[in-house]
């Protein structure tokens, strides 16, 4: 069985296992992060702790929208680094067979973030890829910046 966390953006669904998850928030307010990749949208400080935020719908490509109050921080464990996804809504949580799992069917250039596809109550679900969420070079520009931040913060 796979245990996975649901959330959405416009009308699509995604979904990321519940063992990846650390803690969903509501959304608050981001520091912004100079020099990180266009889909960081800055940082938010988590027990004293800057942790990047991944602004989902510009991850996916899709229209920028007002930042609301009811929109959620999903923070999970990925490329051995804690990161805040910036969602729409979170959903429930949903038990499915390992099995009900296709293969990635999505074109690789428009969701190469997608790892495979279910349906749940006949809804089309995309699962999301914590690892491939950020290229190699993403990642050590994302790391740079995290490290002039703290420098300039004065954490290690």
């Amino acid at each position: 069985m796979l245990e996975l966390l649901l959330f959405y953006m416009d009308h699509h669904q995604f979904a990321i296992p519940t063992s990846r998850v650390s803690r969903i928030t509501l959304v608050t307010a981001v520091i912004p992060l100079p020099e990180a990749p266009s889909f960081v949208a800055g940082v938010i400080n988590v027990s004293g702790r800057y942790i990047p935020v991944i602004h989902m719908r510009s991850r996916f490509g899709l229209d920028r929208k007002p930042a609301t109050l009811e929109e959620y921080f999903i923070i999970v464990r990925m490329a051995g680094r804690p990161v805040a996804l910036w969602v729409d809504k979170v959903g429930e949580i949903r038990e499915i067979d390992d099995e009900a799992v296709t293969s990635r069917v999505c074109n690789e250039t428009l969701w190469p973030q997608v790892q495979g596809v279910t349906e749940i109550d006949d809804e089309t679900i995309l699962i999301y890829d914590l690892e491939a969420c950020l290229t190699p070079e993403e990642g050590a520009r994302l790391d740079g910046a995290l490290g002039r931040l703290n420098k300039k913060e004065g954490l290690s």
